[in-house]
């Protein structure tokens, strides 16, 4: 694939302008702040677009950092030459995806090519195979020293471009759903909280309530047995009573007797004075003496009838019945022993809900820690796999980085660990890239990146973007680096971005 040219309506800094790239080797000399940069971000983005983003600074959002300026049409076009054609991709930028537009045309005839149909989602992945974060780790080399480690997606990618897993997806994508799935069941972060650790604080929770309920159960025994013991009591005091009240019923003659027959007698002589008082032959004086006799007798019935109520009143309050007293108390007692137990008789009650619910609450975490250990056991075979399948990329990937290193630094040996490390071998020591200069790390991040451009694009070979890579180097390692591009020049298209005229090549 080679770059022919661009032109920018507006992206960024950079407006109504175009670029040439019909020599192999483009070499862009601009001071710091001219929008280098930008034009590489360009480049990428005609062909992978631009993501979506929440972030609202423009370091973290792609798409806000490069909204242009000036205002105006946000995009341009880039003609690129792949597969025996020419093509012209066209590419505008909204406020989001849906605002985008993506098309290709067909330089020869100028129609919309049917080579790409999702142009606007997977353009870059169509023509170089590689995803978007791929190009941009490897196709473009930025001012400074360059990261030299393999990330998962490099591995995977090696991995699948080297057929090492027949066909199936790839193992860090795999290993990422899986430890995805893994934070869902047991959170590794506090204060958050996965389905485990929620069900761990709820059976802790059922456990606690359960215990605090089997011991207000105990007491409710206890209390029951009181309340058993308070019913016997009241029984026999019942039964105790009831056989008093038989044994005290009177054997004196009714009091009310006397009463009443003085009542009548009375009566009687009262009507006899009445029914005398209209008899010729009785004389009146006897009508009055018999009127006044059963008045008086009436008069001292009712006083000693009034007399035996209240004697009987006396001794009715005198002797009350045996045993009553002790009843009302005993079941006050009672009463009160229930009303204080009741909280206890609700915990017992409530005691098989809750061991029910715990059942199942252990019931479900025991389904939960088996798909736990499914997990781990998948993802410790996921990895032990990729670690065996390394070697199919790892010893012609180390290979290639020696010999390409070499040019720079003949006596420096480079080693690539299954951990995607990259260390030089020092002595027999492998050696982080941290103990060397920026120089020799930049040249070391080079000829990686080389090796697995070479490797990974397979369909297309990418032009290389080098945003001042030898920034870091002094005189003597700048020699080696221009030499050494001169030589990649007759293999790769190059587009040479720097700001000093001691780096020019």
């Amino acid at each position: 694939m080679r770059l022919i040219d661009c032109r920018i309506e507006n992206f960024g800094k950079l407006s109504r302008c175009a670029f040439d790239f019909t020599d192999d080797t483009t070499v862009i000399f601009a001071e710091n702040g001219w929008g280098k940069t930008t034009l590489a971000a360009f480049i990428k983005c005609m062909f992978y677009g631009m993501p979506d983003s929440r972030a609202k600074s423009a370091e973290s959002n792609v798409r806000l950092r490069y909204k242009p300026w000036q205002g105006g049409v946000y995009g341009g076009s880039l003609t690129f030459e792949a597969r025996g054609k020419r093509y012209l991709v066209k590419r505008t930028f909204g406020d989001s995806v849906k605002g985008d537009d993506c098309r290709v045309y067909d330089v020869n005839t100028n129609l919309p090519s049917a080579d790409f149909p999702v142009a606007k989602e997977g353009l870059g992945e169509a023509l170089f195979g590689v995803d978007e974060k791929g190009y941009d780790r490897l196709v473009y080399l930025p001012q400074g020293s360059v990261e030299i480690r393999l990330d998962g997606g490099l591995q995977a990618a090696l991995l699948r471009s080297g057929e090492s897993l027949s066909g199936s997806e790839d193992v860090d994508g795999a290993v990422e759903r899986i430890e995805a799935e893994e934070r869902l069941l047991r959170a590794k972060r506090k204060p958050a909280r996965g389905r485990l650790d929620i069900l761990d604080e709820q059976i802790f929770a059922l456990e606690e309530e359960i215990f605090e309920a089997e011991t207000k159960a105990k007491k409710w025994q206890e209390i029951s047995e009181k309340v058993a013991l308070t019913d016997q009591k009241i029984a026999s005091a019942k039964g105790k009573s009831a056989k008093t009240a038989q044994n005290s019923q009177p054997t004196k003659p009714k009091k009310g007797a006397l009463s009443i027959l003085l009542t009548g007698l009375g009566a009687i002589l009262v009507l006899f004075g009445i029914v005398a008082v209209f008899l010729p032959d009785l004389p009146k004086a006897v009508a009055i003496a018999a009127c006044a006799v059963g008045f008086v007798l009436v008069v001292v019935a009712l006083i000693v009838l009034f007399r035996q109520k209240s004697s009987s009143n006396e001794d009715e309050r005198a002797e009350p019945r045996v045993g009553d007293e002790e009843i009302e108390l005993l079941i006050e007692e009672k009463q009160k022993i229930l009303w204080e137990g009741q909280p206890y008789l609700l915990a017992t009650e409530k005691l098989p809900q809750l061991k029910a619910a715990l059942a199942q609450k252990q019931r479900e975490r025991a389904t939960l820690e088996k798909r736990a250990w499914q997990l781990a056991t998948a993802k410790g075979l996921l990895l032990e796999a990729k670690r065996q399948t390394t070697g199919d990329y790892l010893t012609p990937l180390t290979t290639r980085c020696r010999e390409l290193f070499a040019k720079f630094y003949p006596e420096k040996a480079v080693v690539l660990t299954a951990d995607g490390e990259v260390r030089l071998d020092e002595a027999g020591e492998y050696r982080e890239g941290a103990y060397y200069s920026a120089g020799m790390r930049a040249a070391l991040g080079i000829c990686i990146r080389l090796a697995l451009v070479e490797r990974l694009f397979e369909k297309e070979t990418p032009a290389l973007i080098l945003d001042d890579p030898f920034v870091d180097m002094d005189e003597e390692n700048l020699a080696i680096a221009k030499a050494f591009l001169g030589r990649l020049q007759k293999e790769y298209q190059l587009i040479y971005l720097t700001c000093h005229k001691s780096r020019l090549l």
